[in-house]
């Protein structure tokens, strides 16, 4: 069965879905549904996975995507959910931050990452590290192996460039899950030991032997879980591109569909200028669209009456009675970075990196390189597509005037066809440059009419729209480009350039509303006064 759409239906779902979308009296946008810690919690869970930015020139990706979803939101909430033991960071996307009840699902992947080969090569430096954290409890690359060795070739650095030994070990211990980030101090990330981090519900329901939390680098070592010297003082790194001492493996400036100019850490499998690091996910309760006054424990935007559809795709990290998990099928020394990808036979796991990625994307096409999460082949793509279709699962969805076939989540279907009729309130809303409504590019193109690329590593006399030109979106439509840099010295927001697209549309109530957001955004990042350009 194909569905169909007309591209006004398709956008209006996509935005739905993400959170973005306020109908009167029908769906209300998430911001005005959640507030506090557990609002971001379940913005994360409904979301799957916030990718994360170290760029800072106005407050940083991940926080930004989290304003525009819950009420009353500071960046302060996220921070504080690694020190609770409600979110971890690793893969998906690209580095991203996940809801801490989907590690089970994780952890055969972490297990599986233990295999890479770079960890001969590092074993030393990984041992050192694990140790150091041991004994002196949670600590940022910058204080960890300061004097240990410089190697060529490994890391992020060009193979003529040393990278320091203790954080490539670093890297390598956070893919395979021996080590977490335990709290963030704004860019700055403070690692731990696995068992210290994760909650004792969580390590419950992780699949195969509770001791591989414990790496077997530290041996027979006593106390890793003892008492600790306390946390030295942390500093805030600020506006860089990654922090003092070593880079974080993941996290950055990564395309949101692999496409421009990008150079971040897009994903692996990826083709064009991305040039990232491979991503690897799982599935947990995914709690998605739902309806207000419905029945089960849907948790989605809710729409005025209705009934319940509920989305919880299994049992958030129900990989306890599996045994085994993904065979390692390749690893690259010189990236140490480099998540595994699932092997071949490996069908049950694959499964699981699909159906997350489908309830992240919600409207996916068989062109995109992230497909799944993992490398597939243009074959297997459309292979692993037509066996969710034929079981159920998934429906075909034709838009109209779109050469270009997408998927949707069956559950999904009454949406799509619904929100031809609904009428968007007009709320402009800035979108951060790695918002997950931009995570894939030609679908922006598709639906929306709408070029967009994030031009960070264009050099400065071939930009267009500027360094950190973030998406406006003015009810259900994207209509132009707003590039912000926050002076917090001087407590200015500077809107370096304002552009909206032809054709755009009530030009004077959009620029009412946009005013206005600008203010709240100024006021949201702590200052009164905005310098707009000349031409506005």
């Amino acid at each position: 069965m194909v569905v169909r759409v007309s591209r006004t239906a398709a956008r209006r779902f996509l935005l739905f879905t993400q959170g973005l979308l306020e109908v009167p009296g029908v769906i209300q946008p998430w911001v005005k549904e959640l507030r506090g810690r557990r609002g971001v919690v379940r913005a994360l869970e409904r979301l799957e996975a916030v990718q994360l930015d170290p760029i800072a020139v106005v407050e940083r990706n991940h926080h930004l995507v989290l304003r525009n979803r819950v009420g009353g939101y500071r960046p302060g909430m996220l921070d504080g959910l690694f020190a609770s033991g409600d979110a971890f960071e690793y893969l998906a996307n690209a580095r991203c931050v996940l809801p801490m009840r989907d590690l089970p699902d994780f952890w055969p992947i972490m297990l599986a990452a233990r295999q890479l080969p770079a960890r001969a090569t590092l074993a030393g430096s990984m041992a050192e590290v694990l140790s150091q954290l041991q004994r002196e409890g949670p600590l940022p690359p910058r204080a960890v192996g300061n004097d240990g060795p410089r190697l060529m070739g490994i890391g992020y650095n060009p193979p003529d460039k040393a990278s320091k030994a203790s954080g490539r070990a670093i890297d390598l211990l956070w893919l395979g899950g021996e080590i977490f980030v335990a709290r963030r101090d704004g860019n700055e990330k403070w690692y731990d030991l696995a068992e210290r981090v994760v909650p004792d519900e969580v390590k419950a329901r992780l699949p195969g032997d509770l001791n591989s939390l414990r790496s077997p680098l530290l041996g027979d070592c006593a106390g890793s879980s003892g008492e600790v010297v306390g946390d030295s003082g942390a500093t805030d790194v600020g506006e860089g591109h990654g922090t003092s001492g070593a880079t974080d493996v993941g996290e950055g400036h990564g395309t949101s569909g692999g496409t421009g100019d990008s150079k971040g850490h897009g994903t692996s499998g990826g083709t064009g200028d991305s040039k990232g690091h491979g991503t690897s996910g799982g599935t947990g309760d995914s709690e998605g669209p739902g309806t207000s006054g419905g029945t089960g424990d849907s948790e989605g935007p809710a729409t005025s009456g209705g009934t319940g559809v509920s989305e919880g795709h299994g049992t958030g990290g129900g990989t306890g009675n599996r045994s085994g998990g993904p065979v390692l099928t390749e690893g690259d020394v010189s990236r140490p970075w480099s998540a595994p990808h699932v092997a071949e036979g490996e069908a049950e796991w694959q499964r699981f990196l699909l159906d997350k990625y489908m309830r992240a994307f919600r409207l996916v096409d068989l062109g995109d390189f992230r497909f799944g999460w993992q490398s597939y082949t243009a074959a297997r793509r459309r292979a692993l597509a037509e066996e969710k279709v034929r079981a159920g699962e998934w429906v075909e969805v034709a838009v109209e005037g779109v050469r270009r076939h997408y998927f949707a989540l069956a559950a999904d279907q009454p949406y799509l066809e619904a929100a031809e009729d609904w009428a968007p309130r007009r709320t402009v809303r800035f979108l951060a440059p790695l918002d997950n409504l931009l995570w894939r590019r030609e679908r922006l193109q598709d639906l929306f009419g709408f070029d967009y690329t994030w031009e960070v590593y264009t050099p400065a006399e071939k930009r267009r729209y500027g360094y950190y030109a973030m998406p406006i979106l003015y009810g259900d439509s994207l209509v132009g480009r707003m590039d912000p840099k926050l002076d917090r010295k001087n407590g200015v927001l500077i809107v370096n350039r304002l552009q909206l697209e032809p054709g755009a549309g009530d030009r004077r109530g959009l620029r009412r509303s946009l005013e206005k957001a600008l203010h709240e955004f100024a006021r949201w990042h702590g200052v009164e006064v905005m310098q707009l350009p000349a031409a506005w």
